[in-house]
């Protein structure tokens, strides 16, 4: 069961999220799912995945560690990618960024039902220059 659920978590970042292959959330995801607290439907997951696709379409994720226990996955990985689009009001800057962060998941038959992440999201608008350092 714990290598399925990887599978299904691995899949989410490397399809979905790094290849922007959004028809794939249907297959992953639960028709009700709660990320970081508030219930979303695939629908939106697709918008929001969508918007991030948006301001950095190169946005790939490596994943460090995957680690599964039960109906719980959790893992570690690093992001980058190029801001080609708008970004919190930010034009394009073709801003190559990286940052790191956790993500644990609940699977339930295959399927993504709670998703809670924790970035580094300072270190990306300090990159960006969204945010100065003091």
């Amino acid at each position: 069961m714990s290598e399925g659920n990887k599978n299904v978590v691995r899949r989410y970042y490397e399809e979905v999220w790094s290849q922007g292959r959004l028809d794939e959330v249907d297959a992953l995801v639960a028709p009700t799912v709660v990320v970081n607290g508030n219930s979303l439907t695939p629908e939106k997951v697709r918008q929001a995945i969508g918007g991030g696709r948006a301001s950095f379409p190169d946005q790939k994720y490596a994943l460090q560690d995957v680690i599964a226990e039960g109906d719980l996955v959790a893992v570690r990985w690093t992001w980058e990618g190029t801001q080609t689009g708008e970004f919190h009001g930010k034009a394009p800057s073709g801003t190559h960024v990286t940052y790191t962060g956790m993500g644990f998941f609940r699977i339930a038959s295959d399927k993504i039902v709670e998703h809670w992440s924790n970035i580094d999201q300072l270190g990306l608008l300090q990159q960006l220059g969204l945010v100065t350092q003091s």
